[in-house]
């Protein structure tokens, strides 16, 4: 005996409805945001610096990427609370117990936040007194 082909569409359709409802949050919820450092993880870090922190958690934020990255110019900017600081070596400066947060712009978004100049990239540290 053949399945109508009525049953079958509407076996179809209720499949198809029933995985459209699922809930955006219940696929990412197991997923962490690789692009941001919580206060959580740095404090976790047996670290006394950001840089070393970002070595040991993110170590893709310190890779030079882009166009010009086989050139090597330019470099990877930091910011402390909207401030440029200066190159990835300016975040062995920064005591992990004054930090909020820290997350990783890539080319387009550093751009676009900051302005020119940021060919590879910016990592924004936030302090607590930010």
């Amino acid at each position: 005996m053949r399945p109508s082909r009525f049953a079958v569409l509407t076996l179809l359709l209720l499949v198809t409805a029933a995985c459209a409802s699922s809930s955006p949050g219940s696929r990412t919820a197991g997923r962490r945001d690789t692009r941001v450092l919580s206060a959580e993880e740095i404090r976790g870090a047996s670290a006394s610096n950001m840089y070393d922190v970002i070595r040991s958690h993110r170590p893709e934020w310190l890779i030079k990427r882009g166009q010009t990255s086989i050139n090597m110019e330019g470099d990877i900017v930091v910011y402390v609370d909207n401030v440029a600081l200066g190159g990835p070596e300016a975040l062995r400066s920064i005591d992990v117990q004054s930090v909020q947060s820290a997350r990783f712009l890539n080319a387009s978004e550093a751009q676009m936040r900051y302005g020119v100049g940021h060919m590879h990239g910016a990592i924004v540290v936030v302090t607590r007194t930010s």
